[in-house]
């Protein structure tokens, strides 16, 4: 690999070794009904009871004060520590001026979020031997023939889950926004000659990385929504979860995306609309705050029975650097290099590295990060595209710091 540094610097604080698991009751649990889903056990000092109690009253008081600012809609976030709930909790409604009450199960849109489940899944069938991370794309997508810069080049499975295929950025997302089927916008890709060789430059995709579903289902026989349910939805019992555009349609407890309109930070309710879900890992995905705080628990390491260490390792790690990317997430405090793994950031910053993303579609923004060193994780699912969506995963992390100080203090100095 040839970015030693910054794979170097996330092996010493031990992002891809076996994490513990130091299992606890759910200290803070605002909504019912989700402690059922985890087992109790030891207790904890009071001193951490304290610590955690201290967090969930000051993130609450900023949650509400951010949302007010920003105007935003509804807003559901959950955290987890060392494989335990510690905070789920729920402001704002499912529609704007309804007073629609949000809870555990209801769904929202995660836009790019879904990107993270199609790296975790490619991941799992390379282990299963359906394919390489260094295959071609088109030798399971024969119909693919994309005019290279080079008669060298080749675009790899890898290439399309890291952004690296060589297409300007976003190239034709314009095409997945139309909801045109991928089976034409593949025709669209055999027409348009890439502006950089393979495997050399980063620039994000929707289209280009959705290839993955045909490399999945001609691998599997399986449709890409049937694998996601196969393969993760089931096993982790996310049973809110889907990436159709029929479920959520039918879906009877689901918000509302909510676009700007206007000036000083007004947001009106938008129709569902089909467009990401004829790219569903690129951004397709329904989910529900119980289902996404399973997610979040498995892909920090505590559910190896399901996403083993090897598969969580392969799409964690950095392919392509992303720091000169300008991306909102790259002007947060502190921040020192980014990187991209398969459908995951990787951002280091003075005294953390965090595997991270964000989503973005119809009205909703969503995101997810985690901290390997400390063990910290935490989602966001919004109905609205209000500011504060940016800022809330360094808001959460600085938070968290300022009380669980001598944490953060060892954490400065791996």
């Amino acid at each position: 690999m040839i970015f030693t540094k910054l794979y170097s610097w996330i092996l010493s604080i031990g992002l891809f070794s076996c994490f513990t698991l130091f299992p606890f009751e759910s200290l803070l649990n605002p909504t019912s009904g989700i402690k059922n889903k985890f087992e109790t056990a030891d207790p904890v000092s009071e001193d951490y009871r304290n610590k955690i109690s201290s967090l969930y009253s000051q993130f609450e008081l900023q949650c509400k004060q951010k949302m007010a600012e920003s105007s935003c809609v509804g807003l559901s976030i959950g955290v987890i520590h060392k494989g335990n709930i510690v905070l789920m909790e729920h402001f704002g409604s499912k529609v704007k001026g309804t007073g629609q009450e949000i809870n555990d199960e209801t769904v929202y849109r995660i836009g790019s979020v879904s990107k993270g489940f199609a790296g975790i899944l490619a991941s799992k069938l390379i282990q299963e031997g359906k394919f390489k991370l260094s295959d071609p794309v088109n030798k399971y997508i024969p119909e693919l023939k994309i005019k290279t810069k080079s008669i060298m080049d080749t675009i790899t499975i890898r290439d399309i889950l890291s952004h690296t295929t060589g297409y300007i950025q976003h190239a034709f997302s314009n095409l997945v926004d139309d909801n045109i089927s991928m089976d034409r916008i593949i025709q669209a890709m055999n027409r348009y000659p890439l502006k950089d060789r393979v495997g050399k430059v980063y620039n994000y995709q929707n289209a280009t990385f959705a290839l993955i579903e045909k490399v999945i289902e001609n691998t599997t026989g399986l449709t890409y929504e049937e694998a996601l349910r196969e393969y993760i939805f089931s096993p982790l019992g996310m049973n809110n979860s889907s990436a159709s555009y029929e479920t959520m349609t039918n879906c009877t407890n689901n918000c509302v995306g909510h676009k700007p309109a206007g000036r000083h930070n007004n947001f009106i309710s938008t129709p569902l609309k089909p467009h990401y879900y004829n790219a569903p890992s690129a951004g397709g995905i329904n989910s529900s705050l119980s289902d996404m705080v399973l997610w979040l628990k498995a892909i920090m390491g505590y559910q190896p029975d399901v996403l083993n260490e090897e598969v969580r390792m392969r799409a964690f790690s950095p392919y392509v650097f992303t720091t000169n990317a300008p991306k909102y997430f790259n002007r947060w405090s502190n921040l020192q290099e980014s990187a991209y793994g398969l459908g995951w950031r990787i951002l280091r910053f003075d005294n953390r590295v965090l595997v991270y993303h964000g989503g973005l579609v119809n009205g909703f923004r969503a995101e997810i990060a985690f901290d390997p060193g400390s063990e910290w994780g935490m989602v966001a699912l919004f109905n609205s595209t209000c500011s504060y969506c940016n800022k809330i995963v360094p808001t959460f992390f600085e938070t968290k710091d300022q009380i669980f100080t001598e944490e953060s203090t060892a954490l400065s100095n791996p």
